[in-house]
């Protein structure tokens, strides 16, 4: 089945959908409640209604989606649900996201939606809907389900993903997750590691300095040297280092990445790295990684899982002997910061709540001399307070008139 997606633009919303309605609720102007079409059998084992198709192309499938709408009806419905008059369980499967002001894409949307004066608008953010949303009004119904006709001219392997093609996608992840446990060529990972430290973790300690020891020993994560690359991989000076096998071509950014992350998403999810601590690193480096209509969903996503391991674990808690330059302690608070710049990045919730912490926020405003790490994190904590404006209440807040500090104020009177 080959499948086209339209641009969600003004021009391709008006694209008329493929009626599905049956020839007899067509003719009474109904929506089509049949859960068996007359020109399927009525086996109780093959039973299935027409697949409702989504031409939303920001519509992102997942495994609960996948579970709905391509495998048999009496796989996974409950007869008693299925018999439901409740009209909103038959309408075009929709979908609603929020996109925060800090996102460009609020802004393209905004753009775009402006000729319809969309009134989906929050004071950080905005509500994005699918086309098949925007359609869901009494004069669409008609023109968002298929015929009768139409859908009995399909053949039958159009309708339903069948069991052949689940074993394929499967066997995709199977593939991504046995190449996400092979070593990236030696070359590559000396030198985006050479890059990762010279260049992102000073200002974000997420990687302690003990990892260049066990990279050299031949000890170390294979899924913690790639989550690295993938971070140092964006910059200029790792183009000529992007390669995925020993002698293998040199790839475009994008790609590395892509090829990088899909891997290390599918061994997250099959919690192939045995030490907590590494994956809680290895999810952290993730978070870092945006790309495509999801990206900021995902990478906040693999942030709220390193933060729920890292609660397991006691990071947010004190323990003995802990200092407050320790690297697991720089791991918390790095963790801590990261969620201020996705909670304003994404327009959500704070995760980490600061009445839940039980060791002690460095005192960044004590130092006069301070290094990249004690910038970025006066820089979150600032951005805290800030947060703590525009979380949602039914209630008016005052904004913040005087105090707001100086550029001087937060990299200190001498930085390093």
């Amino acid at each position: 089945m080959e499948l086209t997606w339209l641009p969600d633009i003004p021009q391709s919303r008006n694209r008329t959908r493929a009626l599905r309605a049956c020839p007899t609720c067509q003719r009474s102007k109904k929506r089509c409640r049949h859960l068996i079409p007359k020109w399927e059998p009525s086996n109780d084992l093959n039973r299935q209604s027409p697949p409702q198709l989504n031409n939303d192309p920001g519509r992102h499938i997942h495994r609960d989606d996948l579970n709905r709408e391509q495998l048999p009806v009496s796989a996974h419905t409950d007869p008693a649900q299925t018999t439901s008059d409740d009209p909103a369980s038959f309408s075009v499967p929709t979908t609603e996201r929020f996109v925060g002001d800090l996102n460009p894409e609020s802004l393209i949307r905004e753009r775009l939606d402006e000729s319809t004066g969309s009134p989906l608008r929050d004071r950080i953010g905005l509500w994005i809907n699918s086309p098949a949303a925007q359609k869901a009004k009494p004069r669409s119904v008609q023109r968002g389900q298929a015929t009768a006709e139409e859908y009995a001219a399909n053949p039958p392997t159009q309708r339903a993903i069948d069991g052949q093609t689940i074993a394929s996608l499967l066997h995709q992840r199977f593939i991504a997750g046995m190449q996400a446990c092979e070593q990236l060529p030696l070359a590559t990972r000396q030198s985006l590691s050479a890059i990762y430290f010279s260049k992102i973790n000073h200002i974000v300690p997420i990687v302690d300095q003990e990892f260049c020891q066990a990279q050299s020993e031949g000890s170390a994560s294979v899924f913690l040297e790639k989550a690295i690359c993938l971070a140092a991989a964006k910059t200029r000076a790792a183009s000529p280092h992007l390669r995925l096998v020993p002698g293998g071509p040199i790839l475009p950014s994008r790609q590395f990445c892509s090829e990088i992350y899909k891997g290390l998403v599918v061994a997250m999810n099959a919690e192939l790295e045995p030490d907590r601590l590494t994956r809680i690193r290895v999810l952290a480096l993730m978070s870092l990684h945006c790309e495509g209509l999801e990206g900021a969903e995902a990478a906040s996503s693999h942030l709220c899982q390193a933060i729920h391991q890292a609660q397991t674990v006691g990071l947010h808690l004190g323990r003995p002997n802990q200092t407050s330059t320790d690297s697991l302690t720089k791991l918390f608070w790095c963790l801590w910061t990261l969620d201020k710049m996705h909670a304003s990045i994404g327009g959500r919730p704070v995760l980490l709540a600061d009445r839940d912490i039980g060791i002690v926020k460095p005192n960044v405003s004590a130092q006069t001399s301070r290094g990249a790490f004690e910038v970025w994190l006066a820089v979150s904590d600032l951005l805290a307070t800030v947060i703590s404006f525009y979380r949602p209440s039914a209630e008016t807040t005052s904004r913040w008139e005087e105090g707001f500090p100086a550029f001087e104020d937060i990299v200190g009177g001498h930085p390093r």
